[in-house]
């Protein structure tokens, strides 16, 4: 999305510029700093920790930034 040559996998996800104004405004700012600071995208289980509704928002946020970032 922001055209960086040295994005690892959670870049467009969870560290990108425009990503994180998303996640800031979903007041959402942080989870996003918990999810980036796990190793893996298994060590992502945090996310079922959540409230069900965030669980939801922070699930649509992350395909979306995916999806964004693939086009």
């Amino acid at each position: 999305m922001c055209g960086r040559l040295d994005e690892d996998g959670g870049h467009p996800v969870l560290k990108c510029k425009q990503v994180k104004e998303a996640w800031r405004a979903l007041n959402l700012e942080e989870v996003r700093c918990d999810l980036a600071r796990v190793g893996s995208a298994v060590e992502m289980e945090g996310i079922l920790k959540l409230e069900p509704k965030v669980q939801v928002i922070v699930v649509m946020l992350l395909w979306l930034s995916r999806g964004e970032r693939n086009k």
